[in-house]
């Protein structure tokens, strides 16, 4: 474990980390909407609750709303859409109340009946106060009121909104750039505000940023706009929360006065029928609901404030730095309860903040906390396996040549052997002496022999071979074990191991000096060698009669040297007494440690791998808990399992698999949609086509963890039918593996006695029948019969 103290390497690294995850975050999740859908949750659940609990902005006291809904729909005598007659009515019946804007979010396009469209423009020009809609369509065309209309209107602006990456409309466009006149269009709503501040259409400017509303040489409203196109629409009240009068109404003059007088008079329609309904993130909201809030957003726009980016960056990048900090110097027991406090106290800070007007990515913040969280756990668990890594690397290396020691070459070779001998692949061994080694020692002293050994090992790392495996068996001799490669592949390794170590010089007090070698080779099935030890020992015996062989190099004869196959006892003495000295109790010091370190990493591991299976058997947890009708599932299908195992007579080690097996068979189903996962009606093809695939999914959770991958057969094919038309390969009889047939029969079982999804409740007896039925095409007939057997018995229950 690193040690834990401020402004050290480790500090630094994890520092590097949060900075790294920031960036990765801000530049590339937010900028490519990954994260968009959490996001926008949170800002509409405070939006939400600002509704709920702050009061209404005093924006909506100044406005009316005039709806076209149902019951005016109703009461009018002809059908929607009405001549336009009734609302040159409607606008003599608002005029007489001397409002100070009226502004109809209704798009008159085109001509109607003559009489009507002249009954119309009079009286908006009549009430000199009115605002007109128009709206720019996806091809950038206008699409604006009947010209007489237009004409007669004070302004007309565009309603058009921006809807976001979830289809909700969050940002209203406030102004664009129209070529046709050469100059910026006004939205709907900053015409709106400037009728009831009493500024004239000439006196809205806009410098690329903000939008300036002037009387004369004073600035009576600036409104900024973000990213100079569009500003979020702050929603602080829906329907029920703002004025709102019937449009059948008005038009009968059933209204008092002081609804309209000297108010912002806006009219639009409210009725589904009318297909003017919007996703907000207050829910579902008519048109003109959202042109009122938008109106409301920029009329009080001082009472929000966007924090900078740059700010905000920084504000984020510190917590998650803090959070990193903190939690690298406790446990991680700890760690975890410091992150769920701090996440805990945010849930409380950030509803402060957007009450109080601060306007930033809300999300953002919890999500740097549990970034900071992850940074130092997995830093933590990093410098572990590297730590682990160098340690293993140094425990089984020699330190003087560099290369492996003897013991881990033996182990190697071992397992080696045994893959060839079942793979029926070839495998080499050569084994050198440096004849000179004494020598050097005697003359030059043990320090220059290090340097030679250091030597040779850095010489025979570019040699070509396939993964060759080298250690120093002894004082003088080096060892290499040749994967895949048959006697002449060997005997061109040695040949070039003899060029490059021959080749090599050092220097000594009286001049240059070089190295004497002589190579043994042996290999497998050529040799007829039939362990690993008869390897080394006929690698030994063909490196004694290399002196007299070509080139000095010594290929094993199995027709003239089979006499040294078999020897043991003798052997064996001379192994550790002879030319193989090089048992010493220095090595098994070394060896003890190495064992007792990969002792405390196998524990390490384990318990790494026991908290990865808790993890994913929690979120089997959790998934059920969502549904009453899997509650309890996997626990029954575990203890089904078990007992048919145990009853079966199946070894522990591997009932000890199917149990955690049993208790995973589903985590597929966490990648399934909910609507799939919880349906009670029967899957369609395309669904079920979805819900065979889980334990693919499940098999892919699993994979990356070793110790889980003897789990993988049995999860993945515990859908597999005895005569092979199940799924997900088609396998049939003994070549499903037999925890995945045993879980099979519980699967099914529990899902008859529990009717789970659609399926009608069977008793227990039933419900074996039911497996009798299907034995031989479904299930294995011997299974089943001893499942029935033991439920008969009682030791199945429910």
């Amino acid at each position: 474990m690193p040690k834990r103290s401020l402004f050290n390497d480790h500090v630094i690294r994890i520092a590097l980390s949060v900075f790294f995850f920031t960036i990765l975050y801000f530049f590339i999740f937010v900028p490519l909407h990954i994260l968009d859908s959490p996001r926008f949750k949170a800002s509409d659940l405070l939006s939400g609750l600002a509704v709920d609990i702050l009061p209404k902005p005093k924006a909506f006291d100044d406005m009316v709303v005039i709806s076209v809904d149902d019951e005016s729909i109703k009461e009018m005598a002809k059908k929607y859409p009405w001549p336009r007659g009734y609302y040159a009515d409607m606008l003599d019946k608002i005029s007489m109340h001397n409002p100070r804007v009226i502004a109809l979010d209704i798009v008159f396009a085109g001509t109607s009946d003559e009489e009507e469209d002249k009954l119309l423009a009079g009286s908006i020009r009549s009430a000199g106060n009115v605002i007109l809609a128009s709206y720019i369509g996806e091809d950038n065309s206008l699409m604006v009121p009947h010209s007489a209309l237009a004409q007669a209107a004070r302004a007309v602006g565009f309603v058009n909104k921006k809807n976001s990456s979830d289809d909700h409309l969050r940002d209203a466009r406030l102004t664009a750039y129209s070529r046709n006149i050469g100059g910026y269009l006004y939205s709907f709503e900053v015409l709106a505000l400037a009728a009831y501040l009493g500024v004239s259409t000439d006196s809205i400017d806009y410098d690329g940023r903000t939008i300036v509303l002037r009387k004369g040489a004073d600035v009576v409203k600036s409104i900024d706009i973000r990213e100079g196109v569009s500003k979020a629409i702050e929603y602080r009240a829906g329907r029920s929360n703002i004025t709102t009068l019937p449009f059948w109404r008005v038009v009968k003059g059933d209204i008092p006065s002081k609804y309209i007088e000297d108010k912002i008079v806006l009219v639009g329609a409210t009725s589904e029928v009318i297909h003017d309904i919007m996703l907000t993130p207050l829910g579902k909201m008519p048109g003109v609901i959202v042109n009122a809030n938008t109106l409301a957003t920029i009329m009080s726009d001082e009472d929000t404030k966007s924090v900078p980016g740059h700010i905000f960056f920084i504000l984020a990048l510190s917590l998650g730095l803090v959070t990193a900090l903190v939690v690298f110097n406790l446990d991680l027991l700890r760690g975890s309860l410091f992150t769920l406090v701090e996440l805990f106290v945010l849930m409380f800070i950030i509803p402060a903040f957007f009450f109080a007007g601060y306007r930033f990515d809300y999300l953002s913040l919890p999500i740097m906390a549990v970034l900071g969280f992850l940074a130092a756990n997995g830093y933590h668990y990093a410098v572990l396996l590297f730590e682990s890594s160098r340690l293993k690397k140094m425990v089984i290396t020699d330190h003087d040549s560099g290369l492996y020691t003897h013991r881990y070459f033996m182990l190697s070779l071992n397992e080696l052997f045994k893959g060839s001998i079942r793979a029926k692949s070839a495998l080499s061994v050569v084994i050198f002496r440096v004849d000179n080694l004494e020598d050097i020692v005697s003359r030059y002293g043990k320090k220059q022999a290090a340097v030679v050994l250091f030597a040779i090992g850095r010489l025979m790392r570019p040699i070509p071979a396939k993964n060759p495996i080298a250690a120093r068996l002894s004082f003088d001799r080096v060892a290499i074990i040749l994967k895949d490669a048959d006697d002449v592949k060997a005997m061109k390794y040695a040949k070039n191991v003899k060029d490059a170590i021959g080749s090599f010089r050092f220097k000594t007090p009286e001049g240059e000096a070089g190295l004497d070698i002589s190579l043994g080779v042996v290999s497998h099935p050529h040799s007829e060698v039939k362990s690993s030890s008869d390897m080394i020992r006929c690698a030994e015996f063909a490196l004694s009669k290399a002196d007299n062989a070509r080139f000095g190099i010594c290929l094993f004869d199995s027709v003239k040297d089979k006499v040294v196959l078999g020897v043991s006892g003798e052997e064996e003495e001379l192994h550790q007494e002879g030319e193989f000295g090089y048992v010493t109790a220095d090595l098994e010091q070394r060896n003890r440690e190495l064992e007792h370190t990969l002792n405390s990493l196998k524990l390490a591991h384990k318990e790494a791998e026991g908290a990865y299976f808790n993890m994913i058997y929690a979120l089997m947890n959790a998934l059920e808990a969502k549904d009453v009708y899997t509650a309890g599932h996997t626990d029954r299908v575990y203890r089904f399992s078990v007992t048919l195992a145990e009853g079966l007579g199946i070894a522990k080690d591997e009932i000890g698999l199917i149990k955690e097996a049993a208790l995973l068979h589903d985590i597929g189903k966490i990648s399934l949609p909910d609507s799939i996962l919880h349906k009670k009606e029967k899957l369609t093809d395309e669904e079920f086509e979805l819900i065979k695939r889980h334990q693919v999914e499940g098999a892919k959770i699993l994979e990356p963890v070793s110790a889980f991958k003897k789990l993988v057969p049995l999860i993945m094919h515990h859908h597999e039918k005895f005569d092979g038309s199940g799924y997900p390969h088609g396998l049939s009889g003994n070549f499903i593996p037999r925890g995945a047939q045993i879980i099979a029969i519980a699967d099914s079982f529990d899902a008859m006695v529990t009717g789970r999804g659609y399926n009608k409740v069977l008793s227990l007896k039933e419900a074996a029948a039911e497996l009798v039925k299907w034995k031989g095409r479904q299930f294995n007939p011997d299974f089943v019969d001893k499942f029935v057997e033991l439920l008969e018995a009682g030791r199945i229950t429910i």
